[in-house]
């Protein structure tokens, strides 16, 4: 059984090496998720974890991966969820004017117990919202002033 798991441990590193030298965002993400898609198929979440936290470099900002990681923290186990969460975190700084992305954080973090970042996550929203709409009335205002 330890023998099989250094095998999905060695070809999982040997993805995780090959992306160094990807050329392109795509490629870096596909080697990157078959890194971590090795791990899991071994049964080893932790690895997976372990090597998402080592790994993810300048993916740190796409979303695909975030969402990767995301789903391999919750299969995990209670542990995985903070992980979880703290991706969820990192995605929502990406695209914190993205309503539905805000409104996945907080319901994860509900469903996991923490309603204090739930309802941060809910009211950072409603401000970002508001002052969203205020720019936009600002510049309606300011635009419909220069056409008369």
């Amino acid at each position: 059984h330890d023998l099989a798991h250094r095998r999905y441990q060695a070809a999982s590193e040997l993805y995780f090496v090959a992306r160094t030298f990807a050329a392109g965002l795509p490629e870096r993400r596909r080697l990157f998720r078959l890194g971590i898609e090795t791990l899991l198929a071994g049964e080893l979440s932790g690895a997976a974890l372990a090597a998402g936290r080592e790994h993810l470099g300048d993916l740190a900002t796409d979303e695909p991966t975030l969402r990767l990681l995301i789903r391999t923290a919750i299969a995990a186990d209670r542990a995985g969820q903070a992980e979880a969460a703290r991706y969820y975190g990192m995605l929502v700084e990406l695209a914190p004017l993205r309503g539905a992305i805000v409104e996945e954080a907080a319901r994860f973090n509900a469903s996991i117990g923490d309603h204090v970042a739930a309802a941060e996550l809910f009211f950072a929203a409603r401000h970002r919202a508001a002052e969203l709409a205020d720019r936009r009335r600002y510049f309606r205002r300011d635009s419909s002033s220069r056409c008369t």
